[in-house]
């Protein structure tokens, strides 16, 4: 077989090194906040099957006190202790055919926020929460939440434009209306000459 893929023959069984590697959290949530438990699993396709090594960042991460390993080490587990525990989780796949050992890599980041608790309880009202000029209180999801709102804005927008343009037109007017409407420009240069 020649497809440009290595494939070697091991004990009568197509053999080759790790591929697919893919690494997945679980849940499968897009924010992950200090206190949740997570589950990292790292999948990839070879024969033999790979071995697995992790690391967060560049630290290897092994089991302990923190960090629980399972499934031949395809799988980590830990509770997120701070925001610390953001960045990148690496997973390694390796075989050896034949004295030949074959290695793949995958990262993954994740993202730790700081769980607001009093932003839970106390934002669930309009009535407990203080908006800006610019922004009102709305009710989404059972909380209550601050945004802009663009009618204000057009108002403060429309309102100072529109003082700016009458104190300009107030200037304007009180500068160049003629101040004796008997006497011209000319009238009054000849008075200034003549004193």
């Amino acid at each position: 077989m020649n497809d440009g893929c290595n494939y070697r023959v091991l004990y009568g069984m197509l053999s080759d090194g790790p591929s697919k590697l893919s690494i997945a959290f679980s849940p499968q949530k897009h924010s992950f906040f200090v206190g949740d438990r997570i589950r990292i699993t790292c999948s990839s396709d070879g024969n033999p099957r790979p071995t697995f090594q992790w690391m967060f960042n560049l630290t290897e991460i092994v089991y302990g006190e923190k960090y629980h390993l399972s499934d031949q080490d395809r799988t980590i587990e830990f509770n997120i202790g701070s925001t610390e525990d953001s960045g990148y989780y690496r997973c390694f796949a390796s075989n050896s055919i034949k004295g030949k050992v074959y290695n793949i890599i995958d990262e993954k980041m994740l993202i730790v926020q700081e769980r607001d608790i009093n932003l839970s309880t106390a934002r669930k009202s309009c009535s407990n929460i203080e908006c800006s000029s610019i922004e009102k209180c709305t009710i989404k999801d059972n909380t209550a939440i601050c945004s802009v709102d663009i009618w204000k804005i057009v108002t403060f927008v429309f309102l100072s434009f529109s003082l700016v343009l009458g104190t300009t037109f107030v200037i304007l007017w009180r500068y160049l209306r003629p101040r004796n409407p008997t006497r011209t420009i000319s009238d009054e240069i000849i008075i200034r000459l003549v004193k």
